[in-house]
């Protein structure tokens, strides 16, 4: 079995693969005092000392020390990759700086280029929501990155002194924004869906063709129900373009 590790700013999320297969998943927030119990749980669905290969992916540096050392402790048949240590450059980019990347988009990426035809744009709902364009040539030639729905919502109310907290999950119809938390949370949740439509929008234009909508990410819940049939959602990319890269790296290590 393969273990695939994603740590982002807001959760951690562990995905175990038998047989490339997922065949258990564990979320739990990235700051908290005792990863070691969070990743036990693990243990209820399937055999820990199973798993012979791990890829680990992360854009929090501060807290990778002490997730790996409980990720050993428990896992302790198993092979430890970083991500960027082991990619083998399966996708082109055209961009400023390729190492610039963070590990979760090259699993985007890589993930998006295998399950769908290009052109085609990704669109990672994290902490920070980013739009990764794959053009026609299947090159990754531009990216967008703007404040996370979760982000926006809690900038709204931090910020202003009389701006209750809301729930997003919950959103209807802009019609149903009668008190302030309805307005809040329509606004935020229908208002991030919207600069998405419109960044893509323009991106077709500047192409000349249009492309397809990829939607990943912790984040896909709260706007889900409310995106329209252009849109595929794929809450696994990630863990699927680990995967690919892990496979081919073992691969490659055997030659």
């Amino acid at each position: 079995m393969k273990l695939c590790v994603d740590v982002g700013n807001t959760t951690i999320r562990l995905g175990i693969f038998k047989d490339d297969k997922l065949s258990s998943s564990l979320t739990f927030d990235t700051f908290i005092s005792n990863y070691k119990a969070s990743i036990l749980s693990l243990d209820k669905q399937c055999d820990v000392k199973e798993v012979k290969y791990i890829i680990y992916s992360s854009v929090v540096p501060s807290i990778d020390k002490a997730l790996l050392e409980a990720i050993k402790d428990i896992f302790i048949n198993a092979d430890i990759y970083n991500l960027h240590d082991i990619y083998l450059g399966q996708v082109m980019m055209d961009i400023a700086n390729p190492k610039e990347v963070g590990s979760d988009l090259i699993a985007d990426l890589v993930g998006a280029n295998k399950e769908y035809l290009a052109p085609m744009a990704v669109i990672d709902l994290g902490t920070a929501t980013k739009i990764l364009l794959i053009d026609k040539n299947m090159t990754f030639s531009s990216a967008l990155i703007l404040p996370g729905i979760k982000v926006s919502a809690d900038s709204l109310t931090t910020k202003t002194a009389l701006l209750p907290e809301v729930e997003l999950n919950n959103a209807t119809s802009l019609m149903d924004s009668k008190s302030t938390s309805e307005c809040i949370r329509h606004g935020v949740v229908f208002g991030h869906i919207e600069a998405i439509n419109g960044l893509i929008t323009r991106y077709e234009k500047e192409l000349g063709y249009p492309i397809k909508r990829i939607v990943t990410g912790g984040a896909i819940n709260i706007i889900n129900k409310h995106l329209d049939d252009r849109y595929i959602v794929d809450e696994y990319l990630l863990f699927k373009g680990e995967l690919i890269i892990l496979n081919d790296y073992l691969r490659y290590k055997e030659k």
